[in-house]
């Protein structure tokens, strides 16, 4: 049976970057054959787009929708 991997974005929005770092290093050829600087330099990234996109929606939200304070 084809086993498929949690995605490491998904993996990382769920909290789980340990995994999702591991998985990171499967998909780049296992532990002996990953380089881990890639490794790293994909996962800080992957995270970076990931807290940029939540802030975005933040500010959407707070732009959109105004708080009950200020009204």
């Amino acid at each position: 049976m084809f086993f498929l991997p949690y995605s490491p974005r998904w993996l990382t929005k769920q909290g789980r970057g340990e995994e999702a770092k591991n998985t990171l290093v499967r998909l780049h050829g296992g532990p002996k054959k990953a380089k881990m600087d890639i490794v790293d330099a994909e996962f800080t990234e992957m995270q970076l787009q990931i807290d940029w996109g939540e802030f975005v929606l933040l500010s959407l939200d707070r732009c959109i929708i105004p708080s009950r304070e200020q009204g």
